[in-house]
């Protein structure tokens, strides 16, 4: 029999974490101090200690270890007791111990067997972990965009009330037709109709954010300012087909393979019959004999054999899932890289050349609206052209975090130690 060192899992993972995590008492005030922002270690932290599925998965994963226990236990012995005649001057009484004995390496086999699903387990939980992380970050940059995009229509809605009060003054002034001032009032009610909108979308993003953490938050309702309008940097993800044996999903179609193929190995160790030990003492007029016997069946017509070819095509069917799984795991991280490489590329592009063009355009048109140059129209045109730029670029960022998300969902965290840079920051 193999030694064999069981591995911890998230349980102890999740007490150890839990142990780090410790805030320092406030400071005596007559006034309560304000909630600490939220950033994403800290919303990772609090993830780690509520979460339902990472107690569910660690449960799962302590089941599984008390499974691996069970197979390495010795079989029961069994006490019979024996009375040959009813009458008191020839009656015989004989007490006997069977005793059960694996031979052929069943008890080895089994706990080889146990060992690779706990080893599955393990996985179960990485994968988990990974899961969860990936939907705390978008969540997380959920809240952000969210917050980015109130902001922006906070702008907009200021900007729009200060175009309808230049027009409204030159109505007043009989500069322009009173056409003008209406479309004013249109604009600005339209821009105060998508701040309202993106408000309840902010309120939503928290909402979700608390789920993919599991708690309330304790109170928090901002995020950190330096946590936000940072893009996920596609070069730690750039030698992917070296990460693809290192994804959970790989990791775990191996396991199944040596777990299915021990299972065949316990299934041909069964097709051999057990020896039973016989020991005990007999008691016949008076005196006590001792009688010690072998009991071993014959294995004449049952000898396993439906069970052993069954295991075996459940092992040639997790073969075939491991490489179905690789490919799969390659082919979803290549888009994911691609994805993540667009969107930055894309956001890049629009902050630092089309924003700045955009924002100029609009100060052009005011500028000109109020010096009689241009038409309201002008006005209005380059405003919705700056809205429609933000939100390209809130939508690029989203894609971005997806991608990234999706990336991490796979293969963990397992790139980040040797990753040049974590963020791209705007």
């Amino acid at each position: 029999m193999r030694n064999h060192q069981r591995p911890h899992g998230l349980a102890g993972v999740i007490l150890v974490l839990c142990a780090r995590l410790s805030f320092a008492e406030p400071l005596a005030s007559d006034d309560p101090p304000p909630a600490p922002a939220l950033t994403l270690e800290s919303a990772w932290q609090l993830t780690v200690r509520h979460h339902p599925e990472l107690r569910a998965a660690a449960a799962q994963r302590e089941a599984t270890a008390a499974l691996e226990r069970q197979a390495a236990a010795v079989p029961n012995p069994e006490l019979s007791a024996q009375i040959e005649d009813d009458r008191a001057a020839s009656r015989t009484t004989t007490l006997l111990w069977n005793q059960p004995v694996e031979w052929a390496g069943k008890r080895s086999a089994r706990i080889d067997a146990a060992q690779w699903a706990l080893k599955q387990a393990d996985t179960a939980v990485q994968a988990r972990v990974a899961q969860v992380r990936a939907q705390l970050i978008m969540a997380f940059h959920g809240v952000s965009t969210a917050q980015e995009r109130l902001r922006n229509a906070d702008e907009m809605r200021r900007i729009a009330r200060q175009a309808h009060q230049t027009a409204s003054k030159r109505v007043s002034a009989g500069e322009v037709p009173p056409i003008e001032a209406v479309k004013g009032q249109v604009a600005m009610s339209q821009a105060e109709s998508a701040y309202r909108a993106a408000d309840s979308q902010h309120q939503v993003a928290w909402q979700w954010l608390r789920h993919a953490v599991g708690s309330d938050l304790g109170g928090v309702e901002r995020l950190q300012p330096d946590e936000s309008g940072q893009w996920p940097s596609p070069a730690r993800w750039t030698n992917l087909d070296a990460l693809v044996d290192r994804a959970t999903l790989t990791q775990h179609a191996e396991q199944e393979v040596s777990r299915q193929r021990a299972l065949a190995e316990v299934e041909r160790t069964r097709a051999r019959p057990d020896v039973v030990l016989q020991w005990g003492v007999k008691r016949d007029a008076g005196r006590h004999l001792p009688v010690i016997g072998v009991s071993l069946p014959l294995a004449l017509w049952d000898q396993n054999q439906g069970a052993i070819a069954a295991a075996l095509s459940h092992a040639d069917q997790a073969e075939a899932a491991l490489a179905s799984t690789r490919a799969t795991v390659r082919a979803q991280a290549s888009e994911a890289r691609a994805q993540l490489g667009n969107a930055v590329e894309q956001a890049r592009a629009l902050r630092d050349t089309v924003l700045p063009a955009a924002r100029q355009a609009l100060d052009i048109a005011n500028r000109g609206y109020e010096l009689g140059k241009f038409g309201i129209l002008d006005v209005l045109d380059a405003q919705r052209t700056l809205a429609d730029i933000h939100q390209q670029l809130l939508m690029m960022s989203e894609q971005a975090v997806r991608a990234d998300a999706r990336l991490i969902e796979l293969f963990g965290d397992v790139a980040l130690s040797s990753a040049p840079s974590h963020k791209d920051t705007p």
